[in-house]
Protein backbone atom coordinates (compact mmCIF):
# COMPACT_ATOMS: atom_id res chain seq x y z
CA UNK A 1 0.00 0.00 0.00
CA UNK A 2 2.92 2.11 0.73
CA UNK A 3 4.06 2.71 -3.06
CA UNK A 4 0.51 3.27 -4.25
CA UNK A 5 -0.07 6.12 -1.42
CA UNK A 6 2.62 7.64 -2.40
CA UNK A 7 1.86 7.70 -6.09
CA UNK A 8 -1.69 8.95 -5.12
CA UNK A 9 -0.19 11.49 -3.16
CA UNK A 10 2.03 13.27 -6.13
CA UNK A 11 -1.06 13.39 -8.27
CA UNK A 12 -1.97 17.08 -6.63
CA UNK A 13 -5.83 17.16 -8.32
CA UNK A 14 -6.32 13.46 -7.19
CA UNK A 15 -5.34 14.54 -3.45
CA UNK A 16 -7.61 17.65 -3.69
CA UNK A 17 -10.59 15.62 -4.78
CA UNK A 18 -10.08 13.22 -2.11
CA UNK A 19 -10.16 16.08 0.05
CA UNK A 20 -13.59 17.58 -1.21
CA UNK A 21 -14.88 13.98 -0.87
CA UNK A 22 -14.12 13.82 2.40
CA UNK A 23 -15.17 16.83 3.56
CA UNK A 24 -18.50 16.66 2.30
CA UNK A 25 -18.75 12.76 3.40
CA UNK A 26 -17.92 14.71 7.00
CA UNK A 27 -20.19 17.40 6.56
CA UNK A 28 -23.04 14.66 5.55
CA UNK A 29 -21.96 12.66 8.43
CA UNK A 30 -22.31 15.88 11.11
CA UNK A 31 -24.89 17.53 9.84
CA UNK A 32 -27.42 16.70 12.78
CA UNK A 33 -24.86 18.81 14.40
CA UNK A 34 -24.43 21.43 12.11
CA UNK A 35 -27.14 22.37 10.88
CA UNK A 36 -28.94 25.42 12.25
CA UNK A 37 -32.36 23.78 11.91
CA UNK A 38 -34.20 20.83 10.27
CA UNK A 39 -33.85 20.75 6.56
CA UNK A 40 -37.52 20.66 5.77
CA UNK A 41 -38.87 23.10 8.70
CA UNK A 42 -40.42 26.27 7.70
CA UNK A 43 -40.38 28.99 8.67
CA UNK A 44 -41.23 33.27 8.55
CA UNK A 45 -38.52 34.50 6.15
CA UNK A 46 -39.32 33.48 2.63
CA UNK A 47 -36.65 34.71 -0.10
CA UNK A 48 -34.03 35.79 2.66
CA UNK A 49 -30.61 36.16 0.97
CA UNK A 50 -27.73 34.79 2.56
CA UNK A 51 -26.76 36.97 5.77
CA UNK A 52 -25.31 36.88 9.29
CA UNK A 53 -28.80 34.77 10.19
CA UNK A 54 -29.28 32.68 7.32
CA UNK A 55 -25.83 32.22 5.92
CA UNK A 56 -26.83 30.86 2.69
CA UNK A 57 -30.32 32.28 2.44
CA UNK A 58 -33.83 30.57 2.73
CA UNK A 59 -36.11 29.37 -0.11
CA UNK A 60 -39.93 30.04 -0.98
CA UNK A 61 -41.22 28.07 2.33
CA UNK A 62 -38.28 29.78 4.22
CA UNK A 63 -36.62 26.86 4.73
CA UNK A 64 -32.90 27.29 6.19
CA UNK A 65 -30.51 26.45 2.99
CA UNK A 66 -27.40 26.18 4.87
CA UNK A 67 -29.03 22.60 6.82
CA UNK A 68 -30.95 21.85 3.18
CA UNK A 69 -27.21 21.49 1.71
CA UNK A 70 -25.71 19.72 4.85
CA UNK A 71 -28.88 17.65 5.33
CA UNK A 72 -28.43 16.94 1.26
CA UNK A 73 -24.52 15.82 1.60
CA UNK A 74 -26.21 12.80 3.20
CA UNK A 75 -29.15 11.59 0.54
CA UNK A 76 -26.52 12.14 -2.28
CA UNK A 77 -23.57 10.63 -1.12
CA UNK A 78 -25.96 7.77 0.21
CA UNK A 79 -27.31 7.39 -2.88
CA UNK A 80 -24.16 7.58 -4.71
CA UNK A 81 -22.29 4.90 -2.56
CA UNK A 82 -25.10 2.13 -2.56
CA UNK A 83 -25.88 2.90 -6.39
CA UNK A 84 -22.21 2.06 -7.18
CA UNK A 85 -22.25 -1.03 -5.03
CA UNK A 86 -25.12 -2.45 -6.82
CA UNK A 87 -23.60 -1.46 -10.38
CA UNK A 88 -20.35 -2.78 -9.51
CA UNK A 89 -21.48 -5.89 -7.98
CA UNK A 90 -23.75 -6.42 -10.85
CA UNK A 91 -21.32 -5.53 -13.31
CA UNK A 92 -18.55 -8.06 -11.57
CA UNK A 93 -20.52 -10.64 -11.16
CA UNK A 94 -21.38 -10.75 -15.17
CA UNK A 95 -18.38 -9.94 -16.03
CA UNK A 96 -16.33 -12.62 -13.92
CA UNK A 97 -18.65 -15.65 -15.43
CA UNK A 98 -18.18 -13.84 -19.14
CA UNK A 99 -14.37 -13.52 -18.97
CA UNK A 100 -14.15 -17.27 -16.91
CA UNK A 101 -15.99 -19.06 -18.78
CA UNK A 102 -15.96 -17.53 -22.10
CA UNK A 103 -17.96 -19.85 -25.07
CA UNK A 104 -21.44 -19.06 -25.57
CA UNK A 105 -22.23 -17.90 -22.06
CA UNK A 106 -19.79 -15.00 -22.87
CA UNK A 107 -21.96 -14.54 -26.01
CA UNK A 108 -25.20 -14.28 -23.85
CA UNK A 109 -23.62 -12.07 -21.42
CA UNK A 110 -22.23 -9.68 -23.51
CA UNK A 111 -25.56 -9.79 -26.18
CA UNK A 112 -27.18 -8.62 -22.80
CA UNK A 113 -24.45 -6.25 -21.79
CA UNK A 114 -24.26 -4.33 -25.37
CA UNK A 115 -28.08 -4.54 -25.04
CA UNK A 116 -28.42 -1.86 -21.80
CA UNK A 117 -25.16 0.29 -23.33
CA UNK A 118 -27.33 1.10 -26.06
CA UNK A 119 -30.52 2.77 -24.75
CA UNK A 120 -30.32 5.52 -23.11
CA UNK A 121 -29.87 4.83 -19.31
CA UNK A 122 -31.49 8.04 -18.12
CA UNK A 123 -34.52 7.30 -20.18
CA UNK A 124 -34.71 3.75 -18.77
CA UNK A 125 -34.37 5.24 -14.92
CA UNK A 126 -37.23 7.50 -15.77
CA UNK A 127 -39.81 4.75 -16.85
CA UNK A 128 -37.84 2.52 -13.85
CA UNK A 129 -39.14 5.56 -11.06
CA UNK A 130 -42.37 6.31 -12.70
CA UNK A 131 -43.50 2.58 -12.33
CA UNK A 132 -42.32 1.92 -9.26
CA UNK A 133 -42.13 4.93 -7.18
CA UNK A 134 -39.86 7.32 -6.82
CA UNK A 135 -38.88 6.29 -3.32
CA UNK A 136 -35.44 6.68 -2.37
CA UNK A 137 -34.97 3.48 -2.61
CA UNK A 138 -36.10 2.71 -6.06
CA UNK A 139 -34.22 5.37 -7.08
CA UNK A 140 -30.94 3.99 -5.54
CA UNK A 141 -32.02 0.36 -6.83
CA UNK A 142 -32.96 1.71 -10.44
CA UNK A 143 -29.60 3.40 -10.58
CA UNK A 144 -27.34 0.47 -10.10
CA UNK A 145 -29.53 -2.30 -11.65
CA UNK A 146 -28.81 -0.05 -15.26
CA UNK A 147 -25.30 1.00 -14.37
CA UNK A 148 -23.24 -2.22 -14.58
CA UNK A 149 -22.21 -2.58 -18.16
CA UNK A 150 -19.09 -0.48 -18.29
CA UNK A 151 -18.12 -2.69 -14.83
CA UNK A 152 -18.90 -5.86 -16.39
CA UNK A 153 -17.14 -4.89 -19.47
CA UNK A 154 -13.89 -4.25 -17.77
CA UNK A 155 -13.87 -7.11 -15.49
CA UNK A 156 -14.28 -9.64 -18.47
CA UNK A 157 -11.03 -8.56 -20.13
CA UNK A 158 -9.37 -8.68 -17.15
CA UNK A 159 -10.89 -12.28 -16.80
CA UNK A 160 -9.91 -13.09 -19.99
CA UNK A 161 -6.09 -12.32 -19.86
CA UNK A 162 -5.96 -13.27 -16.41
CA UNK A 163 -7.50 -17.08 -16.74
CA UNK A 164 -4.20 -17.96 -19.00
CA UNK A 165 -2.03 -17.08 -16.54
CA UNK A 166 0.47 -19.76 -14.95
CA UNK A 167 -0.68 -19.48 -11.31
CA UNK A 168 -4.35 -20.02 -12.75
CA UNK A 169 -3.24 -23.04 -14.04
CA UNK A 170 -1.69 -24.33 -11.25
CA UNK A 171 -4.33 -23.67 -8.79
CA UNK A 172 -6.54 -25.64 -11.03
CA UNK A 173 -4.33 -28.43 -11.58
CA UNK A 174 -4.42 -28.87 -7.88
CA UNK A 175 -8.12 -29.43 -7.71
CA UNK A 176 -9.44 -26.04 -7.24
CA UNK A 177 -12.91 -25.55 -8.07
CA UNK A 178 -14.09 -22.32 -9.96
CA UNK A 179 -15.50 -20.54 -7.57
CA UNK A 180 -12.39 -20.59 -5.79
CA UNK A 181 -10.46 -19.86 -8.75
CA UNK A 182 -12.86 -16.94 -9.46
CA UNK A 183 -12.93 -15.29 -6.22
CA UNK A 184 -9.26 -16.34 -4.40
CA UNK A 185 -7.31 -15.93 -7.38
CA UNK A 186 -8.56 -13.84 -10.15
CA UNK A 187 -10.92 -11.40 -8.82
CA UNK A 188 -8.19 -10.05 -6.56
CA UNK A 189 -5.51 -9.81 -9.50
CA UNK A 190 -8.28 -7.75 -11.24
CA UNK A 191 -9.55 -4.97 -8.42
CA UNK A 192 -7.44 -2.27 -9.65
CA UNK A 193 -10.00 -1.71 -12.61
CA UNK A 194 -13.05 -2.64 -10.51
CA UNK A 195 -12.12 0.16 -7.66
CA UNK A 196 -11.60 3.10 -10.20
CA UNK A 197 -15.06 1.98 -11.73
CA UNK A 198 -16.40 2.26 -8.65
CA UNK A 199 -15.16 5.36 -7.64
CA UNK A 200 -16.28 7.08 -11.07
CA UNK A 201 -19.91 5.03 -11.14
CA UNK A 202 -20.71 7.40 -7.45
CA UNK A 203 -19.99 10.37 -9.29
CA UNK A 204 -22.62 9.38 -12.12
CA UNK A 205 -25.02 8.29 -9.60
CA UNK A 206 -25.12 11.56 -7.95
CA UNK A 207 -25.57 13.15 -11.40
CA UNK A 208 -28.41 10.56 -12.45
CA UNK A 209 -30.14 11.12 -8.83
CA UNK A 210 -29.62 15.05 -9.45
CA UNK A 211 -31.52 14.87 -12.88
CA UNK A 212 -34.32 12.72 -11.85
CA UNK A 213 -35.01 14.94 -9.08
CA UNK A 214 -34.68 18.04 -11.13
CA UNK A 215 -37.45 16.45 -13.40
CA UNK A 216 -39.44 16.07 -10.33
CA UNK A 217 -39.12 12.07 -9.72
CA UNK A 218 -37.14 12.36 -6.53
CA UNK A 219 -38.41 11.31 -3.12
CA UNK A 220 -40.15 14.15 -1.98
CA UNK A 221 -39.64 13.38 1.55
CA UNK A 222 -35.89 13.52 1.36
CA UNK A 223 -33.40 16.87 1.43
CA UNK A 224 -31.65 15.99 -1.39
CA UNK A 225 -29.55 18.47 -3.68
CA UNK A 226 -31.26 17.21 -7.13
CA UNK A 227 -34.73 18.01 -4.76
CA UNK A 228 -33.69 21.79 -3.81
CA UNK A 229 -33.16 22.14 -7.36
CA UNK A 230 -36.25 20.90 -8.75
CA UNK A 231 -37.79 23.43 -6.05
CA UNK A 232 -35.47 26.27 -6.95
CA UNK A 233 -36.26 26.48 -10.75
CA UNK A 234 -38.73 28.86 -10.29
CA UNK A 235 -37.48 31.60 -8.42
CA UNK A 236 -33.51 31.45 -9.84
CA UNK A 237 -34.46 35.22 -11.65
CA UNK A 238 -34.91 36.59 -8.37
CA UNK A 239 -33.42 34.26 -5.54
CA UNK A 240 -30.40 33.21 -7.17
CA UNK A 241 -28.77 31.51 -4.13
CA UNK A 242 -31.67 28.72 -3.75
CA UNK A 243 -29.86 26.77 -6.82
CA UNK A 244 -26.58 28.39 -6.51
CA UNK A 245 -25.43 26.55 -3.91
CA UNK A 246 -26.93 23.14 -4.01
CA UNK A 247 -25.86 23.03 -7.47
CA UNK A 248 -21.94 24.11 -6.52
CA UNK A 249 -22.15 21.45 -4.11
CA UNK A 250 -23.58 19.03 -6.82
CA UNK A 251 -20.30 20.30 -9.21
CA UNK A 252 -18.05 20.06 -6.14
CA UNK A 253 -18.91 16.24 -5.30
CA UNK A 254 -18.95 15.23 -8.61
CA UNK A 255 -15.43 17.06 -9.63
CA UNK A 256 -13.98 15.14 -6.64
CA UNK A 257 -14.81 11.24 -7.43
CA UNK A 258 -13.86 12.22 -11.12
CA UNK A 259 -10.21 13.24 -9.76
CA UNK A 260 -10.60 10.85 -7.66
CA UNK A 261 -11.09 8.21 -10.18
CA UNK A 262 -8.30 9.58 -12.14
CA UNK A 263 -5.29 9.36 -9.67
CA UNK A 264 -6.95 5.80 -8.58
CA UNK A 265 -6.45 4.94 -12.07
CA UNK A 266 -2.65 6.67 -12.04
CA UNK A 267 -1.79 4.25 -9.27
CA UNK A 268 -3.13 1.51 -10.03
CA UNK A 269 -2.43 1.49 -13.46
CA UNK A 270 0.98 2.98 -14.13
CA UNK A 271 1.14 1.80 -17.57
CA UNK A 272 -2.20 3.42 -18.59
CA UNK A 273 -1.55 6.91 -16.74
CA UNK A 274 -2.44 9.78 -18.75
CA UNK A 275 -5.49 7.99 -21.09
CA UNK A 276 -8.78 8.37 -20.84
CA UNK A 277 -10.85 5.43 -19.35
CA UNK A 278 -13.10 4.27 -21.79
Amino acid sequence: MRPFWKSFARNRPAVFGLSVVLGFLALGLLAPWLAPVEPLATGPHSFRAPDSVYRLGTDDLGRDILSGVLWGARVSLAVGLLAALTSTGIGVAVGALAGFYGGLLDDLLMRVTEFFLIIPRFFLVLVMVALFGNSLWHVILAIGILSWPVTARLVRVEFLALREKEFVESVRAAGASDPRIILRHILPNAIAPIVVSGSLQIARAILMEAGLSFLGLGDPNQTSWGVMLYNAQRFLRHAWWTATFPGLAIFLIVMGFNLVGDGLNDALNPRQKGRELQ
